[in-house]
This record gives C-alpha cells, sequence and structure tokens, in this order.
C-alpha cells in the first residue's frame, strides 16, 4: 500500500512541476505582451486553430494524464529531456524578443531585425521551440494517438511561418532577404554545424 501511495505521489510532482514549468512560460509571455504597443492586429484563425487550440488541448490531457500516472521508462525521460529543451529555447528567444514579443504575425512601428544570439542560429527559434516542446511532450505521454497534433502543430506553423516571411520581407526588404539566406527558418542544427 505505501509503495501505491509514494508511485501516485510522484506522479502528483511530476504533473505539478509540468504544470510549473509550463506556467512560467506563459507568463513570460503574457508580460512581453504587455509590454508591446498598443494597437496589435488579430490573430489568423488557421493559425489559431491549427496550432494553439491543439497545444492548448495537449496540456490539459498531459497534466491529467501525468497526475494519474505515466510509466518511466527511457523514452518519458527522452520526452521530458526535449520537452525542457524546446522551453529553454524558447525562453532566451523570448528574451531577446523582448517587447517584439506577440502571439500574432504582426510588424510594428519600431521593429528592429534581431540577428544576433540563438537569432543568429535560427530566423525562428519560437516556432522551433513550440515545435520542439511539442514533440517532447507527446513523446513522454508514450501515446501514439497523440501524434496527428504534431501534425497539425506542424502545418500551423508552416502557414505562420510563411505569412511572417512575406511581412518581415516586406517591411526589412532585403536586409531580411540576406539575412534569410546565412540564417535557416528552423533547422538550427544547419547553421551550428556549418559554423564548426
Amino acid at each position: 500500500m505505501n509503495n501505491i501511495s509514494n508511485l501516485h505521489s510522484m506522479d502528483l510532482i511530476v504533473a505539478s512541476v509540468f504544470i510549473i514549468i509550463y506556467g512560467i512560460r506563459l507568463g513570460y509571455q503574457a508580460y512581453l505582451r504587455r509590454q508591446r504597443e498598443e494597437g496589435s492586429k488579430k490573430g489568423n484563425w488557421s493559425e489559431l486553430l491549427l496550432v494553439i487550440v491543439p497545444k492548448n488541448i495537449l496540456v490539459i490531457i498531459t497534466v491529467y494524464l501525468l497526475a494519474i500516472g505515466i510509466p518511466r521508462t527511457p523514452i518519458f525521460w527522452i520526452g521530458w529531456l526535449i520537452f525542457l529543451v524546446g522551453i529553454i529555447i524558447r525562453m532566451i528567444a523570448l528574451k531577446q524578443i523582448g517587447s517584439m514579443y506577440s502571439t500574432n504575425v504582426e510588424i510594428r512601428h519600431q521593429h528592429k531585425l534581431i540577428c544576433t544570439g540563438i537569432y543568429s542560429l535560427v530566423r525562428h527559434p519560437l516556432y522551433l521551440a513550440y515545435f520542439v516542446d511539442t514533440f517532447g511532450v507527446i513523446l513522454f505521454l508514450q501515446k501514439i494517438y497523440f501524434y496527428p497534433i504534431l501534425i497539425l502543430t506542424f502545418w500551423g506553423l508552416k502557414i505562420r511561418l510563411r505569412n511572417e516571411e512575406r511581412e518581415l520581407i516586406n517591411f526589412f526588404g532585403n536586409v531580411y532577404k540576406e539575412y534569410s539566406l546565412k540564417v535557416p527558418a528552423l533547422n538550427i542544427f544547419k547553421n551550428i554545424l556549418a559554423r564548426k
């Protein structure tokens, strides 16, 4: 009986750690959104339906499944590590982008092109982080029926990426085109390996 209650307590601890980590991520994003200029535009419904809604449903299901217990296999721990890497990439990128962060694809009057730090390795580290942390969660859940969420996320990010690239080229012109020739959109490994 004691082993069963300890296992259940550990499940609740793991679920709580997930909630805290994800809460910090969302809290920091909310803080940055409050720092930005007023008058931001509304988001695209296709992005909302393909990216944000499935991810939020996944997060709610994840908390429940972690609380009731998921086998702590090597896949579970690898998934947790991948999830944490995604969160770390996101926090680094958010810190660097600061008040220019938006949940929508939009360019503001005082917008600056960031080409240093993590943005020197990948043009869209927030999208990379979103995909990586989603993949990590799906991996540690160890349920194959969650993989379609990864496909929806990738598809939604692809739509969003195309829209953002167009906005950035319109605003920054040749400067952004040159940057995009040097720095990959999402493949961070391509640029890291090229530097060695």
